[in-house]
């Protein structure tokens, strides 16, 4: 199963409208994961097999954090409401050595970007992808 298929194309959210999926948008994943200051991790596991997912949701200056939060929440929780199989664990908040642990995935990473509205200004959010294969977790 690849969770990459499951991400929403589109999401309403309360007073911001909807948040839609830009597909053209290309993002440099070691320029964008150097930029990272702190970000929430989503852990998506399957209990029928032993892969390991994780959704990488940035902090930025345009979104106050409990709306990254929760801006999140609505993002993981569709992607892993599409099998029975998959278990989604409550956010953590990251940084310092979360944030090393995630530069040493980057080949391993895939990012989707999404993007809304705000006073006339488009607001860009990528979010990573995880599907880490090697045996172990994200320790954070």
């Amino acid at each position: 199963m690849n969770l990459l298929n499951y991400f929403p194309n589109e999401i309403p959210f309360y007073e911001i409208g909807k948040i839609t999926l830009n597909n053209k948008k290309k993002e440099n994943i070691k320029s964008l994961i150097n930029k990272l200051k702190s970000a929430f991790i989503y852990k998506i596991s399957c209990n029928k097999t032993f892969n390991i997912n994780y959704i990488v949701f940035p902090k930025n200056q345009e979104l106050e954090t409990s709306m990254a939060a929760e801006m999140g929440n609505l993002i993981a929780s569709q992607v892993a409401s599409s099998s029975d199989s998959l278990i989604l664990s409550p956010p953590k908040n990251i940084t310092g050595k979360g944030l090393d642990l995630i530069k040493n995935l980057a080949s391993q990473i895939k990012i989707k970007n999404y993007q809304y509205l705000s006073n006339g200004k488009t607001i860009e959010i990528p979010i990573l992808f995880i599907n880490q294969k090697s045996k172990g977790e994200i320790d954070v």
